[in-house]
């Protein structure tokens, strides 16, 4: 996997899973820009510098649509081309359907659903135009289980699998292959809460086949394949990383 002259975007960058495909891509090459609501996206950007990655740092906020269009319009501004999206960037927050106002419902189909579609309306205009492209979006073990105190992202990572396989089937002749991951327990900031519930954090571990949590690392690397050459002809997949939980 050679990611030398080839520019990626990556959402949710300043942390967790989005930090770790920074890392990986840029330690192959890649020229990056790095998008979060988050400053701390500006020390990952330093971090990677410090090791010879051409990188930007952009704060971005994603549920606002207008927000999405100026990133665009400096990103096509400022780069010839974008060879790779990866929609990272997510938000959960673990409630009771009985507890889940509109308001959240809806903030959470905006940041993982609405700015996926938006960013990949972007992208894939540019990339039609320069021979093709890859887009990584983020689904869930949920875009295939029921979740429990999580409707709302439920429903999002339900969409994001639909979301994939439709833009796949329009820009696969284009030479844009769109395909998803679907991390299964990852040890990040998003499931402190999950491993710090004493009866949770047991039951899901004694859920998975492999015995241990994925670390973001673990999904970095699947990313980084469907963002190479080597899946050329791999498209409206979505892929678990979990550790086999799906199998079981």
């Amino acid at each position: 996997m050679n990611f030398n002259n080839k520019t990626a975007l990556v959402t949710g960058a300043a942390n967790g899973i989005g930090k770790a495909i920074a890392h990986q891509l840029g330690q192959l090459g890649a020229q990056l820009i790095l998008v979060d609501r988050s400053e701390a996206v500006f020390q990952v950007a330093e971090q990677l510098k410090n090791d010879n990655v051409r990188v930007e740092a952009v704060i971005c906020d994603l549920s606002n649509e207008d927000h999405i269009d100026h990133l665009w319009e400096d990103v096509k501004a400022r780069y010839e081309k974008v060879d790779v999206l990866v929609n990272s960037a997510g938000i959960i927050k673990r409630q009771p359907i009985s507890e889940t106002s509109t308001f959240d419902f809806e903030k959470t189909m905006s940041i993982n659903v609405m700015s996926v579609f938006q960013m990949s309306k972007h992208a894939v205009a540019l990339m039609t135009k320069h021979g093709g492209g890859k887009i990584i979006n983020f689904g869930s073990l949920l875009s295939f289980l029921g979740g429990f105190h999580a409707v709302a992202y439920s429903s999002s990572k339900g969409a994001i699998a639909q979301l994939t396989k439709s833009f796949s089937n329009e820009y696969a002749k284009h030479n844009i292959q769109v395909n998803a991951v679907a991390p299964g327990y990852i040890e990040t900031d998003m499931n402190t809460d999950l491993k710090a519930d004493a009866k949770r954090s047991v039951e899901v571990s004694e859920r998975i086949p492999a015995e241990r949590w994925g670390t973001p690392e673990d999904v970095a690397k699947v990313v980084c394949f469907l963002a190479s050459d080597l899946s050329d002809y791999v498209t409206g997949t979505i892929i678990p990383v979990d550790g086999g939980v799906l199998a079981r």
